[in-house]
């Protein structure tokens, strides 16, 4: 979300959506405010959950994450947890050619998440790069 605000709006974007988890984390789970913070929340991780979504869904198995994202009752509220379940779907689900009997489970797990990652890197660096060459981004 950070990154996602840092892009859009520059530093002011990037510290009005920190400010706002912080504030939210300061008070409890019983008190009036916290519902307004999470909703004002929601409504900023929205486009960052969404796109990350995609990306994911456009650089695994895409039937994989759509059936994931089919099964939640929230799914078109794009909540945080649904990258979780996303990254739970594509990476402990995934067929590994190679198994290594000394390599633990927590190891698998890691390494699995890095390949996710810099698939999605990957795919947000040939936007960036593609947005440059075309002169939308100066």
């Amino acid at each position: 979300g950070v990154l996602f605000w840092f892009a859009v709006l520059g530093i002011p974007g990037a510290v009005a959506y920190r400010s706002i988890r912080v504030a939210r984390h300061l008070f409890p789970a019983g008190t009036d405010q916290r519902p307004a913070f999470d909703t004002v929340l929601g409504v900023l991780n929205w486009p960052a959950v969404a796109l990350m979504t995609l990306s994911v869904a456009l650089m695994t198995d895409f039937d994989r994450v759509l059936d994931r994202f089919d099964t939640r009752a929230d799914r078109w509220r794009f909540p945080a947890r649904l990258l979780d379940d996303l990254a739970g779907a594509v990476c402990g689900a995934a067929e590994r050619d190679e198994v290594d009997a000394e390599s633990a489970p927590l190891a698998d797990g890691l390494r699995d998440g890095r390949q996710l990652a810099r698939r999605v890197l990957a795919l947000w660096l040939a936007v960036v790069a593609l947005l440059l060459l075309i002169g939308v981004i100066a």
